[in-house]
């Protein structure tokens, strides 16, 4: 009997240690996504009044169920995250909308790409901001002329 309940402690305790690992690397993530918001939020208090504006409307009119519907029925897993709900879809597009204007650049993450165009000489405003869910995409490339230029 003495070793049954021995046997049952050490799988307890293994148990246990497990889950110890688990909270700890949970911890660890929500600290770095706490520094992430922060940093965000800094970015988003520099950009102007119409980028606000833009990104503002894209939160609101991106159907961001239908993207959601999608990652369940591809079973679409973001690292450490498994498939994301709405809330965590949402939040990853409005930090890549803000990264995209602050940086005045494209960025991509999770199958987003957030893009920041302007044209030079522009006035404000006229920057082109967007937001895009992709499944898949590719690019051509002429074979022939790669052999060409080696």
């Amino acid at each position: 009997m003495k070793e049954y309940d021995n046997e049952k402690i050490e799988s307890l305790e293994a148990k246990i240690g497990i889950l110890e690992k688990t909270i700890e690397e949970v911890k660890r993530v929500l600290a770095c996504k706490k520094r992430e918001t922060a940093t965000n939020l800094a970015q988003y208090a520099h950009l102007n009044k119409v980028e606000k504006s833009k990104i503002e409307d894209i939160m609101r009119n991106f159907d961001f169920e239908k993207v959601h519907d999608v990652m369940q029925y591809l079973d679409w897993h973001w690292v450490k995250v498994g498939v994301p709900t709405v809330e965590d879809i949402k939040a990853e597009a409005k930090r890549l909308l803000v990264d995209a204007c602050y940086e005045k650049t494209t960025v991509a993450c999770g199958g987003f790409r957030a893009t920041y165009e302007a044209t030079p000489g522009s006035e404000e405003g006229d920057e082109f901001i967007q937001l895009e869910f992709i499944l898949t995409d590719a690019e051509g490339f002429d074979e022939d002329e790669a052999e060409e230029e080696e």
